[in-house]
């Protein structure tokens, strides 16, 4: 998965669904350390299996959403 658009991008109703999330952040996601070391280059296969391994987004306490039933504990 790399910093590019896929031309085989599936479309919702005659609609390109890469440009929906902004070009501004798109940017941050590609600029931050996380994408850069465990994220770049993945295949979409191995993006999803990285995506399961989340716990949270954000920057954490108070500021980050967790996944699941509330903060670790």
């Amino acid at each position: 998965m790399a910093n590019r658009p896929l031309n085989d991008a599936h479309r919702v109703h005659r609609t390109d669904l890469q440009p929906l999330v902004e070009r501004m952040i798109r940017a941050r996601i590609y600029q931050s350390k996380y994408w850069q070391e465990e994220c770049f280059g993945l295949t979409d296969e191995q993006f999803v299996e990285k995506a399961t391994e989340l716990r949270s987004l954000g920057a954490g306490p108070p500021l980050g959403i967790y996944l699941g039933a509330g903060p670790p504990g």
